[in-house]
């Protein structure tokens, strides 16, 4: 049993000065949420939230090489990215294709920079270091850089008014820009996990939580409200978008996670393409989708997906009443053939079976309204 204590991010007074609800996430001490996770939930959609996501992991790394070290640990193209500040989302993979992890990677001015999901900051750091190369540096960054995520359509209008720097209207996805807060020196990447429009801000720790202080005292404006971890995972659910430990793992290959538009075979070699090169010859066995269903009885992970003659065909990876839709929603890994949008499929909850319709992915997009 692990006793060690919980890690906290910078701001963990902060959450407890506003009554969050605190739960252990990767080892960290998280906020779960503040006042209930619906609120939180429609915020984000209908206005602005901010999340303390400082429990990401944070590597840089810089010197000679480091572009064909990069291009050889991911299946993406690292030459797509041309300029500085701007950035991808991609996955590390091991010799047979699983998914170490998946990340964001950014091209900036002294190398790169990559963002990896809590859980597996020790097992990345293990795998760069395992493949690193001579004249190249990695530095861990996780401690000394705290991450704030501003999430919502009126994301882009309060980082307006804070900074009145018009480049914001123009930046694209996963592009960053530098920007001042009130003299707190930030740089901001519009990325996110919500499914909506939004900014990732990267702060040193020592000013965070003047930082955190100024958005929630400004975001009151536009509705601003905190938000944690629960309203995360429903938000990034309803986008269908994948998280580690349950649509990615070490078991699964991106084709198999609906993700073979992050594989560039034309490329040239990288760590896992062997692998994913048989299984684009062979066919897949297996594939992950959405699945809607029509009860309010909500379908969570490691339960059973059957067909309509009870023959267990895949297993459901996560679940959640889909807040901005008003039903259950759940993604699942199936066997290939049961993976066709309208196909009708049952999940096993509780001992009952309840019907289910593979849907196109994501279930929620922006434009969609309730």
């Amino acid at each position: 049993m692990n006793t060690s204590p919980l890690k906290t991010t910078m701001l963990n007074q902060e959450h407890r000065n506003l009554n969050a609800k605190m739960v252990n996430f990767a080892g960290f001490d998280m906020p779960i949420q503040y006042k209930n996770i619906t609120s939180e939930h429609l915020s984000v959609r209908e206005n602005v939230g901010i999340f303390d996501v400082s429990h990401m992991g944070q590597f840089e790394v810089s010197g000679t090489g480091s572009f064909a070290y990069l291009q050889n640990l991911i299946p993406s193209d690292l030459s797509k990215l041309i300029h500085n500040d701007t950035g991808l989302y991609t996955q590390l993979l091991d010799n047979k294709a699983g998914i170490i992890d998946d990340l964001i990677i950014y091209k900036r001015d002294f190398g790169y920079l990559l963002v990896v999901n809590a859980s597996n900051i020790e097992k990345n750091w293990a795998w760069l270091q395992l493949q690193l190369k001579d004249n190249l540096q990695i530095v861990n960054k996780t401690t000394e850089r705290s991450l704030l995520a501003l999430q919502g359509p009126k994301a882009e209008q309060l980082l307006l008014d804070l900074t009145n720097n018009q480049d914001l209207t123009s930046l694209k996805s996963f592009g960053i820009i530098n920007l001042n807060i009130k003299g707190i020196s930030v740089f901001a990447a519009r990325s996110g996990y919500t499914g909506e429009d939004g900014f990732e801000i990267f702060v040193e720790s020592s000013n965070v939580i003047g930082l955190w202080q100024v958005l929630l005292d400004y975001g009151q404006k536009y509705n601003l409200k905190p938000c944690g971890l629960g309203a995360r995972d429903t938000l990034r659910i309803e986008a269908a978008l994948p998280l580690y430990g349950h649509e990615l793992t070490e078991a699964t290959t991106p084709l198999e996670a609906s993700l073979g538009w992050c594989v560039k075979f034309d490329k040239g070699n990288f760590i896992g393409r062997d692998r994913l090169v048989k299984q684009q010859e062979s066919g897949l066995t297996q594939k992950l989708i959405c699945l809607k269903t029509f009860n309010r009885i909500i379908p969570r992970q490691g339960y059973e997906v059957v067909n309509n003659d009870g023959q267990n065909v895949g297993i459901v990876t996560s679940g959640t009443m889909a807040l901005s839709l008003g039903y259950p929603v759940a993604m699942a890994y199936v066997k290939l053939e049961f993976s066709n949008p309208d196909t009708q499929l049952q999940i096993m909850i509780r001992g009952s079976s309840e019907l289910a319709q593979v849907v196109k992915r994501p279930f929620y997009k922006r434009s969609q309204k309730k």
